[in-house]
């Protein structure tokens, strides 16, 4: 999966990268590679659709990444890029 989304050009639009992610990024941000990923190429962005998209897609499995070793650091990056009303709906 990482593959697939490494091959895309670096100006490939937002939507050929979400149609890859979609039902995916759980199981991403808990393995190591999944969650460095994420963390470097595009939490660095603080792109608000692309934050609402994370958190959408973790939805009720949050708590799982806040526990795993590798989610927690997704976790953190995550939320220092969440505004404040999107931080207000995680608790």
């Amino acid at each position: 999966m990482i593959s697939k989304l490494q091959k895309l050009p670096a100006n490939a639009p937002w939507s050929e990268k979400q149609e890859i992610l979609t039902g995916k990024i759980l199981k991403l941000a808990t393995t190591q590679k999944g969650s460095l990923y994420l963390q470097t190429n595009l939490l660095t962005k603080s792109n608000p659709v692309l934050i609402e998209f994370l958190l959408c897609e973790v939805g009720q499995g949050l708590s799982k990444i806040m526990v795993n070793t590798y989610g927690n650091y997704f976790f953190q990056k995550l939320l220092s890029n969440c505004s404040v009303d999107q931080r207000m709906r995680i608790l």
